[in-house]
């Protein structure tokens, strides 16, 4: 999911994604304004721990068999 700075970044972000999709403006452009409207994305180190951190406090011991 694409998550904005703000909603005039979402509103301009979608416009000049489509320009770039039509050829108006060249995808060097098209990543400044990345840069300038997105949210930066966690890495993926930071993904696979977030996801696995709920897990750990899940997890049960396993039984010991005598």
């Amino acid at each position: 999911m694409t998550k904005y700075k703000s909603e005039a970044c979402g509103v301009v972000h979608d416009l000049m994604s489509g320009l770039c999709q039509d050829g108006l403006i060249a995808e060097d452009a098209m990543r400044e304004f990345d840069d300038l409207c997105l949210e930066p994305s966690p890495s993926i180190p930071e993904k696979i721990a977030e996801t696995r951190e709920p897990r750990r406090q899940e997890v049960k011991r396993p039984l010991t068999t005598a």
